[in-house]
């Protein structure tokens, strides 16, 4: 296994959390970190991680998080992968039950995590249920359930989806493209991870959202699973990205909704109600909108 780490400014967290994954790392794992045109002293951080398994790569353009991503893909030749974000800590054991999820079959393991405003002592666990390999490609539909410095996941998969794409929220996009292909995504309840929230991380940027609001390659990637998994698409894509704003509820939420629900049914009780728990959000936002 292969942990990669794409890292920008990260100077003072990044040792901290390449020697929270090494502690659970199995011996013969590796560690590759490539800095994505940090201007501080990112690489000196990660250098001074004095392990074996750790190589730190010399390319440290600016590329952004999607093509860095893919510049350390090219560097793995394990079977399985998983992420780190340069601020987050995997907690000790992380890694046991994923593997054995793989093991048995799973394509992309993914787990909850603890959720830590830096500069607090506030720590909020994430809503810890199951996400099933039966019930993720409908979970993609309303929201993404995975963070993805979670993920362990066969190499394989990755690059029989050619990676990832130059879009917003580039692991979602990914995401959807796995569960259409028909590979196997699960969470597990447990949280392995703590997730370092900050002001200055990428989605609290104004750009960011921009980008994401108007993505043709997700929505497309939306379209294709819909269609895979309901038979139909839905009428929200643009809504959900936008996080539900009043003045633009699709007209026809409704009939989709209960669409959606019918597809569900046929799913176990424990993975059907979070699902619809969404859904009856999403109908009660659109009721409140025609007030």
């Amino acid at each position: 296994m292969t942990v990669i780490v794409s890292a920008r400014d990260a100077e003072t967290t990044i040792a901290a959390a390449m020697r929270s994954a090494l502690r659970s790392l199995p011996s013969s794992a590796r560690m590759i970190v490539r800095s994505d045109g940090s201007t501080d002293g990112t690489l000196r951080a990660a250098r001074s991680v004095d392990d074996r398994r750790v190589r730190v790569l010399e390319d440290d353009e600016w590329v952004g998080i999607p093509t860095s991503l893919n510049r350390l893909l090219e560097h793995v030749s394990t079977p399985l992968v998983t992420r780190l974000d340069s601020d987050d800590i995997s907690l000790p054991g992380r890694f046991g039950p994923q593997l054995r999820r793989i093991a048995a079959g799973i394509d992309f393991s993914f787990t909850t995590s603890l959720f830590w405003r830096a500069g607090t002592p506030i720590i909020a666990p994430q809503k810890p249920y199951a996400v099933t390999a039966e019930s993720s490609p409908f979970f993609l539909l309303l929201a993404n359930p995975f963070i993805q410095s979670t993920m362990v996941a066969r190499t394989e998969a990755i690059s029989d989806l050619g990676g990832y794409r130059i879009v917003a929220s580039e692991d979602f996009d990914l995401f959807v493209r796995a569960a259409t292909k028909g590979f196997a995504l699960e969470r597990l309840r447990v949280p392995r991870l703590i997730y370092r929230l900050s002001p200055t991380q990428i989605t609290k940027q104004a750009s960011w959202w921009a980008d994401q609001k108007s993505s043709p390659l997700v929505e497309q990637a939306f379209n294709d699973l819909s269609t895979h998994a309901l038979g139909f698409v839905p009428s929200w894509f643009e809504w959900r990205r936008a996080q539900f704003p009043l003045e633009s509820v699709p007209s026809g939420v409704d009939a989709d909704i209960a669409r959606f629900r019918s597809a569900i049914a046929g799913l176990r009780r424990s993975a059907r109600m979070p699902l619809e728990r969404r859904l009856a959000k999403m109908a009660k936002r659109a009721a409140e909108a025609r007030r």
